[in-house]
């Protein structure tokens, strides 16, 4: 039975990265976390339920029951990437933008302390200008930390979506597994993220020490990484 009052929305909490700190606020107890959904009756939301995770809806256009949701929340997990929903596609790059302006201010208008932002670099400014136009990756007054993963570098930085988009797979009429990426050279180190094992203890290491002016957690971008590994070292452990 979880007692704390001290209370973390979790957006995107029905996928990879909402899961894993879900999962890891439930263990620890320091926090409950609340899963924000669109849809509370949908099977992954459902399934949060079972695990004693508190469920509320909301809708990122929606800054009326983003408010509601966040009421009485200390601090959020914020990942609002979800641009490939035709809803969203619709409106171009922009989407993203607004979901975040939506959330900010649905924060500040509910008194919320503490902001993670899972967030990307920005393109332009990492690239000196050569892609000016990768809008998904160029993102207050809330203090926040920005959190970033291996999924900055690939999609198939994320571990977990070696077996989820069939990148490692079975070579057919044999015994081996095949590695299939983007062409990189082989040599060159890639950053790896085990999501479901750790990136729920780095945002809740961000919250347990948020309000320690010692710790020099505010206003800083942290990495989530479980590995640097070239693609010839991943296959070998593999």
């Amino acid at each position: 039975m979880l007692t704390s009052s001290r209370i973390v929305a979790v957006f995107g909490a029905t996928g990879t990265q909402g899961l894993s700190v879900v999962q890891t606020l439930l263990a620890d107890g320091t926090f409950i976390p609340r899963a924000i959904t669109r849809n509370c009756s949908s099977e992954k939301a459902l399934k949060l339920k079972t695990l004693d995770a508190e469920v509320a809806q909301a809708d990122l256009w929606d800054i009326d029951s983003l408010k509601q949701a966040l009421s009485d929340v200390e601090a959020v997990y914020g990942y609002v990437t979800d641009d490939y929903d035709p809803k969203n596609f619709a409106q171009g790059h922009n989407s993203e933008m607004l979901f975040g302006k939506n959330l900010v201010d649905a924060a500040k208008a509910t008194g919320v302390k503490y902001f993670i932002w899972s967030s990307l670099p920005h393109c332009t400014r990492v690239s000196n200008g050569k892609y000016a136009n990768v809008y998904h990756l160029d993102k207050s007054s809330i203090p926040h930390s920005i959190l970033y993963t291996g999924k900055q570098f690939s999609i198939f930085s994320f571990l977990e979506n070696l077996w989820r988009y069939n990148t490692l797979a079975h070579v057919p009429d044999s015994d081996r597994l095949e590695l299939t990426v983007a062409r990189y050279n082989a040599q060159t180190p890639q950053y790896f993220t085990w999501v479901e094992r750790d990136l729920g203890r780095c945002a809740l290491a961000l919250l347990k020490h948020y309000k320690d002016p010692q710790s020099e957690v505010l206003s800083r971008t942290f990495y989530a990484v479980s590995a640097k590994l070239n693609y010839t070292q991943l296959a070998s452990i593999l």
